[in-house]
């Protein structure tokens, strides 16, 4: 059993490697029983932490943990996410056209982008706040790696 959980752990390591996170799709092509083996580590951790009988050991919970592990992951709305997707590449071709990421509120071109930049202000500030918010660290990091602004308050 012990072989066992170590090679699922090993794949989840590779996994990691590969996508940057833990978050294994219940039905993963490549490995069809990661994600099944993924989603049994959270159930036997929270019988742990509920203290009912758990395969789920201290020393485990921490390895998992050490390659940033979640415990609780928030299920997203996949039609949201292709949404996000679609609005982030229009952000995108803004930016190529102006060489920033500044959409104003009521842009011509593309009303909606700059309701929906206005937005992710709205909901990284709620984050930051540790509020409810469709906000994650995945969105925030993409919006920051094409240099977007949170605070463009002009003085």
């Amino acid at each position: 059993e012990e072989a066992t959980w170590q090679m699922h752990f090993e794949d989840l390591r590779k996994f990691k490697t590969t996508n940057g996170h833990c978050r294994v799709p219940h039905r993963f092509e490549e490995n069809a029983t990661l994600g099944g083996w993924v989603s049994a580590q959270r159930k036997m951790y929270k019988d742990m932490e509920e203290g009912k009988p758990s395969k789920m050991t201290v020393n485990r919970a921490q390895a998992l943990e050490s390659l940033g592990f979640e415990w609780i992951v928030k299920k997203t709305n996949s039609n949201g996410n292709k949404a996000w997707h679609r609005r982030f590449n229009d952000l995108l071709k803004f930016k190529e056209k102006t060489g920033h990421c500044r959409v104003p509120r009521r842009h011509g071109e593309n009303a909606s982008l700059g309701m929906w930049v206005s937005s992710q202000r709205k909901w990284y500030k709620r984050l930051k706040d540790g509020k409810p918010t469709q906000m994650t660290a995945e969105r925030v990091d993409a919006l920051e790696s094409v240099g977007f602004v949170w605070n463009c308050k002009t003085k």
